[in-house]
C-alpha cells in the first residue's frame, strides 16, 4: 500500500501571499486606506480563518466602490496568475523526494471551495495529484478520515500552526515544512512529545 503524502496549495506550492498582495492593492489603488484594506480582508474570515471574497468585496461600498466592480477584478486577478506564481521547483522537489511508486499524492487545502478551484485549475494540478481535498475546517479532521488507526503518512505545509496540530493529533506522521526560500525540510515541534527524529 502506498504511504499517504498530503501537500498544502497556499504558500506551499503556488505564491498565494502575491496574490493576497494583488488583491490588497486592488482596493488601495481605489483610494483605500491600505490598513483599512488590511483590516476589511480580516474581518471578512469566516469561523475557520477562511477569507470569504464576496465578504470582503461587498465591505467597500461604503467607499463608494461596487462589489460587482471589485469582483470582477477579483476574478482576474486569479484567472491571469502568471507561471511565477506556481513554485515549480517545490513541484522537482516533491518527485525527487517522494516516488510515485511508493506515495499517494493528495493536494489538501483549507479555503473557500470556488477560489481554491481557481488556483488549481489555473496551473492544472489536478491532473498532478492522485486525489484533491477542499477543506473549509481544520486538516486534522479531514486527515482523520482519509487514513486508518496508525497508518504513517506524511504532510508538507508551510503553516506551523497546521503542522503543530498534526504532530500533536497524529503519532506515524512525518511532517515538512515550507520555508519562504528554499527547499522543505523536517519539522520539529520542540515541545511535542511524540516529536520524530529525522
Amino acid at each position: 500500500m502506498k504511504t499517504k503524502l498530503f501537500v498544502d496549495l497556499d504558500d506551499t506550492i503556488i505564491n498565494t501571499s502575491q496574490l493576497k498582495e494583488e488583491l490588497i492593492s486592488l482596493v488601495a489603488d481605489r483610494g483605500v486606506d491600505r490598513s483599512t484594506v488590511m483590516q476589511k480582508y480580516e474581518e471578512s474570515k469566516d469561523e475557520n480563518g477562511i477569507p470569504i471574497i464576496d465578504v470582503f468585496a461587498a465591505s467597500f461600498n461604503e467607499f463608494g466602490i461596487a462589489a460587482e466592480l471589485l469582483q470582477a477584478g477579483i476574478n482576474e486577478i486569479y484567472s491571469d496568475m502568471d507561471e511565477e506564481k506556481l513554485f515549480s521547483e517545490r513541484l522537482v522537489w516533491l518527485e525527487d523526494q517522494f516516488p510515485r511508486s511508493e506515495y499517494e499524492y493528495i493536494l489538501l487545502t483549507k479555503g473557500e471551495e470556488e477560489i481554491q478551484k481557481k488556483k488549481i485549475a489555473r496551473f492544472n494540478l489536478r491532473g498532478y495529484f492522485d486525489e484533491v481535498r477542499i477543506v473549509t475546517g481544520d486538516k486534522v479532521s479531514a486527515i482523520r478520515e482519509m487514513i486508518e488507526e496508525g497508518e504513517e503518512f506524511t504532510i508538507v505545509d508551510d503553516k506551523r500552526s497546521e503542522l503543530s496540530e498534526v504532530s500533536l493529533g497524529f503519532q506515524g506522521a512525518k511532517l515538512y515544512i515550507v520555508p519562504r526560500e528554499g527547499e522543505p525540510r523536517l519539522y520539529e515541534e520542540e515541545n511535542n512529545p511524540h516529536r520524530r527524529e529525522g
